[in-house]
């Protein structure tokens, strides 16, 4: 019974006004998008809005920012991460490193 309640609860989250990125089923959604351009025979980053607009409506023009690479890199700056920052400080351990040896 509490696992029916709780898929209940994805499926209203899903359903719901919030942004695509806090959707309970987000491949659901990307893989969609994935099968759209396979079946257009197009990359991925080529969609338009309006198609995207079809596999789910709460797509918004942002959306388009999602193809752009680097931005996608800088994004991830946590420890470790792949932005620009985060890769200097990584190459600067390793010189350290190296020099200590």
């Amino acid at each position: 019974m509490r696992f029916l309640s709780d898929m209940s609860l994805r499926v209203r989250r899903y359903s719901s006004d919030k942004p695509v990125s806090t959707s309970p089923f987000p491949m659901l959604i990307s893989g969609a998008c994935v099968r759209l351009a396979e079946e257009q025979e197009v990359s991925i980053d080529t969609l338009t809005l309006e198609q995207l607009q079809k596999i789910d409506a709460r797509f918004e023009e942002d959306v388009l920012k999602v193809w752009d690479y680097e931005q996608s890199v800088e994004r991830k700056s946590s420890i470790g991460g792949t932005s620009k920052a985060r890769v200097l400080e990584q190459i600067q351990s390793c010189i350290e490193f190296a020099e200590s040896l």
